[in-house]
């Protein structure tokens, strides 16, 4: 995504949720309505539909005076925009209405939405944040119409650099992305209480990491494809510690002995579970 700062999501009305690795950006979503500054434009736009109509070079209509602030552009791909322009193409504050209902409303240059923008879409969801061109960019929440929401960064319509993803029913990863995948380091949280902090690649627990199960069992160490693999150690739930050697997620042997030790099969303290799929 662009930028790989943190942030601190307020991604619902009345909660606030904390990314450790940064205090620099601020997401409130109460209000779909836009920034001030998008409103007091907005008052700017004449959307009456008067002669004259300048035809474009690629086939759609401007309806309006060209010579002035504002006007309608009708693309011939059936886009609606009504905003402000320059010459014939859309540039500064304006909205569009597209034939299967969806609308964008913020900033434009050259017919693309560039800057801050909201974007709706017929069966509910949202995003609102940055554009570049045309492309989800820098900084912005998506809303799923179901539930789950994404708050953090975008790069070339995707999520990539810091970002927090709400499941609806309790889960949350918040940390670091690469083209829609967790990658990087991050931090995941379920339902039962269980979490994981530590290295991710390509959405799975890959590098060094630290798994908690609910009952206050804990390992820390390295993890491959999902899995303790490698050194480690594991707490009990009394939090007495024993290094160890994993197995595609398995324990093999012990590093030290214990009086009472018996010779046993590879064994698994708890499956971690894998990460969810996000939408």
């Amino acid at each position: 995504m662009g930028n790989s700062h943190g942030g601190v999501c307020s991604c619902t009305p009345d909660s606030c949720m904390n990314d450790t690795r940064g205090q620099d950006v601020h997401c409130s979503v109460g209000n779909l309505e836009g920034p001030t500054q998008l409103n007091s434009q907005r008052q700017k736009i004449k959307s009456a539909e008067t002669d004259p109509v300048t035809p474009r070079d690629d086939g759609g209509l401007c309806v309006g005076d060209i010579h002035a602030n504002a006007g309608t552009i009708r693309y011939q791909n059936g886009d609606v925009y009504v905003g402000e322009w320059r010459g014939t193409r859309a540039m500064g504050y304006g909205r569009v209405v597209r034939p299967d209902g969806s609308t964008y409303e913020g900033q434009w240059t050259a017919d693309a939405a560039h800057g801050e923008g909201i974007e709706k879409y017929p069966d509910g969801s949202w995003y609102r944040g940055g554009y570049q061109q045309g492309i989800k960019a820098g900084f912005g929440i998506f809303q799923w119409a179901h539930g789950p929401q994404f708050c953090g960064q975008f790069e070339d319509n995707v999520f990539h650099g810091e970002g927090s993803y709400y499941w609806g029913d309790g889960r949350i990863y918040t940390g670091q992305w690469a083209r829609n995948e967790f990658h990087g380091h991050g931090r995941m949280s379920w339902t039962n209480g269980q979490v994981y902090d530590g290295q991710y690649v390509e959405g799975r627990k890959e590098g060094e990491g630290t798994f908690i199960w609910a009952d206050g069992r804990r390992f820390t160490g390295k993890w491959q494809d999902g899995r303790q693999h490698g050194t480690g150690v594991f707490y009990d739930e009394k939090g007495v510690p024993r290094a160890g050697e994993w197995g595609a997620g398995r324990r093999i042997r012990w590093l030290e002995d214990r009086p009472g030790d018996v010779k046993e099969a590879p064994v698994a303290e708890a499956e971690a579970p894998t990460e969810p799929r996000n939408e």
